[in-house]
């Protein structure tokens, strides 16, 4: 049984850090042997001291948690292949046992046995064991491995530790599968394989939707879920393990909806948790040589890859609208997310129908970017807040994101042409408020953004545009333009005549906080934001953004009631604003518009206009219980008295 344990050909395991050329990971390595940590380019080089090196918190949250991860040791294994010097095989197996002894079975450290780090390590476990495994055999140090093994796998498949519906399940699964391959001999190793497939297609079926969009709101996901996953697929397919069900198509859809939502210079927008970095598509090693070829084509600017099919695209079930003028990426190539949906609470930020523009070359309307996961700092309480984001506040307050309000906001109709585009998208997310906001793309480099509120008592009603911190603003005229080195390259204005708009111009205001942009991690920056208000019931904002502000397009712009008549050139469109839809009449001609059905939203909407009346009767009912607690306790007071 040993012999063929130990004889067995290597298994090779998903990569959980990028190689590196050898120079580097050299120094990586060295480092170790010196406890001398360096996680990543955001900290610093940390000297791990104590006898329990575990307890250390020299930076933040995020750090600690890649500390019990022990990602850094698939540099020492990356270091013992490649320069063949037992010395970091040694080192990473120390490591791994200092963490048991001080870890094992229970911790002072809140990341040991977290969710994500205990199945991130476990991977790490099992590529440490692959490499000691045929030449440095000893039966003690095996024993160690299998009681680690049984007590990882044993947290894992615990339904009250398993994280169901969440990208951290999926690696809690991933890595029990494969442990479950690296040590069949164990007794339930075939248990873990079973089960840890029965969740991963599960899993699978809630973190993607099937036009390819991502759940967890933040598309940088998609890119690091999409390198694991492409690594699963190898693993699958190279260890004959069936029951691979849709991974390969749902990674195919995935990177559609990867080469769309890049940012036109090749980086991810900074929507919800996601930074703006470039992708690096060689990271992704798809087994099957068919999914990456529209990737490499934005992230190349057109030198690599196949140019994605159609300039526009929806993502329906995501809740995705991304609108370009071309491909080819120069100085007039623009590109517009919109964006609105609520599918779970995990990296959810208060976003909805918010919108970001790139053009010029660069970001122009910005997301706040995700600051950092030190969930209680004001830092990042701002950069998830509504206020944050390009979209409209009521009362000061964020969207309601309760588990209860999953399912009441997303797009809702959409028509795209070659000259323009026309997305509707809704919210009711406001208690007894229903925002709706329709955004027209007049091609190439004008946007009208009307927005529509309807509630049942005075609000407070701000609409908020931040721009990227690179762009230096002026409020002129009622006209706010943004400048580039005292070039003018974008422009917004309120054009809905109807209306008495205040708009003011606001930057780094810190009481309270607005004006601030995250656009690298833990990077908290000054930026201007166009702030509009009203007040009232209702509240109708239109605002004409130009890519093109010295010679912005003429846009003639009516409302009244539920007509909206827009003419540009000698074009007119005529939209017809209800509740549950919208019309369009494009020169007479009526539109045909696709719509999406969105089941939790028609029922929100039901709710959202009777809100009204159940407020008044919750009112009137709490009246009444008090003067009864009143009553009875006047009633209780002159008993005593008599008796």
């Amino acid at each position: 049984m040993t012999h063929n344990i130990r004889n067995r050909e290597e298994i090779e395991i998903l990569r959980l850090v990028t190689k590196m050329n050898d120079n580097i990971l050299l120094e990586r390595c060295d480092d170790l042997l010196s406890n001398l940590l360096f996680m990543d380019k955001r900290y610093p080089k940390i000297k791990l001291k104590g006898d329990n090196i575990w307890l250390m918190d020299p930076c933040d949250r995020s750090w600690r948690f890649w500390l019990h991860s022990l990602k850094n040791l698939e540099y020492l294994i990356d270091g013992y292949k490649v320069f063949g010097e037992i010395k970091y095989l040694n080192k990473a197996l120390n490591i791994i046992f200092d963490w048991k002894r001080h870890n094992s079975p229970t911790s002072g450290s809140e990341m040991a046995w977290h969710d994500h780090s205990t199945a991130l390590r476990l991977i790490i476990i099992c590529k440490v064991y692959e490499n000691w495994r045929r030449d440095y055999w000893d039966d003690k140090v095996y024993n160690e491995f299998c009681e680690l093994i049984n007590a990882h796998c044993s947290k894992l498949v615990d339904p009250s530790f398993y994280m169901e519906k969440h990208n951290h399940g999926m690696d809690q699964d991933i890595a029990l599968l494969i442990a479950s391959v690296i040590f069949p001999q164990l007794s339930k190793a075939s248990f873990w394989r079973e089960l840890a497939l029965e969740r991963f297609e599960k899993q699978l079926g809630h973190l993607f939707k099937s036009d390819g969009s991502y759940t967890e709101h933040s598309p940088q996901y998609v890119y690091m879920l999409a390198n694991r996953l492409f690594d699963v697929l190898s693993f699958i397919k190279v260890n004959s393990i069936e029951n691979n069900g849709n991974l390969e198509l749902i990674l195919k859809r995935a990177m559609k909806y990867l080469s769309y939502i890049l940012q036109p210079d090749g980086q991810f927008p900074p929507i919800g948790d996601s930074v703006m970095l470039p992708i690096e598509p060689h990271v992704l090693k798809d087994p099957t040589g068919k999914n990456l070829s529209e990737v490499e084509y934005v992230s190349s600017n057109g030198t690599y890859g196949n140019q994605p099919d159609g300039l526009d695209t929806i993502f329906p079930e995501g809740g995705y609208a991304i609108l370009r003028n071309k491909w080819e990426f120069d100085q007039e190539t623009i590109q517009s997310v919109f964006y609105s949906s609520f599918h779970s609470r995990v990296h959810k930020h208060h976003d909805d129908l918010s919108i970001t523009i790139f053009g010029h070359g660069q970001p122009l309307l910005v997301d706040s970017g995700k600051y950092n996961y030190v969930y209680d700092s004001l830092e990042r309480q701002y950069v998830v807040s509504t206020k944050a984001h390009n979209t409209v506040v009521v009362d000061s307050e964020n969207t309601n994101t309760s588990r209860n309000n999953i399912g009441k906001s997303g797009l809702k109709s959409y028509y795209l042409d070659k000259n323009f585009a026309l997305i509707t998208g809704i919210h009711c997310l406001y208690p007894g408020v229903i925002h709706q906001r329709l955004i027209l793309y007049l091609k190439p480099y004008d946007f009208v953004i009307i927005d529509n509120l309807q509630g049942y008592k005075e609000h407070c009603f701000e609409q908020n545009f931040h721009f990227d911190p690179s762009v230096n603003c002026q409020h002129k005229d009622n006209i706010i333009t943004g400048y580039i080195e005292e070039r003018p390259i974008i422009s917004l204005k309120q054009i809905h005549k109807n209306n008495d708009t205040s708009v003011h111009l606001v930057k780094g205001n810190e009481q309270p906080l607005l004006g601030w942009v995250s656009p690298s991690y833990a990077k908290f920056e000054p930026t201007f934001c166009a702030s509009s208000h009203q007040n009232g019931k209702e509240a109708q904002f239109t605002t004409h953004v130009s890519l093109n502000p010295i010679n912005p397009l003429n846009i003639n712009f009516d409302w009244e009631d539920e007509i909206i008549n827009v003419n540009w050139n000698d074009n007119n469109l005529k939209i017809i604003v209800a509740t549950n839809h919208v019309y369009s009449i494009f020169n007479q001609q009526f539109l045909e518009m696709t719509y999406i059905d969105q089941p939790k939203i028609k029922e929100a909407i039901k709710d959202q206009t009777n809100y009204e009346y159940r407020e008044k009767y919750r009112s009137e009912r709490k009246r009444r219980l008090k003067y009864q607690d009143e009553l009875e306790s006047v009633k209780k007071r002159i008993t005593e008295i008599v008796t």
